[in-house]
């Protein structure tokens, strides 16, 4: 299933492309996952994390991802959060 969309926001390359590159296509992921699976695979430093959750935030809204997302996912802790499957991030790389 091929998404292209003609009015998705064109930006800087991406800085972090490896970390997008590393999510598992067929599961599902928060903003938050995909900065916390970056810091444990040393992918970027810890410092980086909150900027990293930021910019991922920033990704699906500007890519346009659909606002009730693929699914729920569930974090120790907290509320079950809208996630994105990580095919949808990967799909973007190649646009």
């Amino acid at each position: 299933m091929t998404r292209k969309n003609a009015t998705a926001k064109k930006g800087r390359p991406l800085k972090r492309r490896a970390v997008i590159e590393a999510l598992a296509p067929h599961e599902l992921y928060t903003a938050a996952a995909i900065a916390r699976l970056g810091v444990t695979r040393k992918l970027i430093p810890p410092e980086e994390q909150t900027r990293l959750r930021i910019a991922m935030g920033r990704f699906t809204h500007n890519h346009m991802f659909p606002k009730e997302g693929d699914g729920q996912v569930f974090l120790p802790g907290q509320p079950p959060m809208r996630g994105w499957f990580g095919w949808r991030f990967q799909e973007v790389l190649d646009e």
